[in-house]
């Protein structure tokens, strides 16, 4: 093999190697920021279950935005609480 082979397929061997790396880097970071949101989301929802008699009670027929573990809004229609939600929480 000549030295000009030996060198383009070491080129190859790093190109894929860093492929490789950036594939992973981008899976971790994934997971990690897929982790930190569903914490907030176990958070608010066992908020929900530990006060759910309570926020019932208060909020009878009525659609409640719930961050950080508290309410933060209550609408009567659905989707005018998901609008608000998406609009201010993303």
């Amino acid at each position: 093999m000549t030295a000009k082979k030996q060198h383009f397929l070491i080129d190859i061997y790093i190109l894929i190697i860093l492929i490789v790396l950036v594939i992973l880097t981008i899976c971790l970071l994934y997971g990690f920021i897929y982790n930190t949101f569903l914490k907030y989301k176990k958070k608010n929802y066992q908020y929900f279950l530990d006060n759910k008699k309570s926020l019932i009670q208060e909020y009878c027929n009525k659609y409640i935005v719930i961050v950080n573990s508290m309410v933060v809004n209550s609408f009567d229609d659905e989707n005018e609480a998901y609008r608000y939600s998406v609009d201010e929480y993303g």
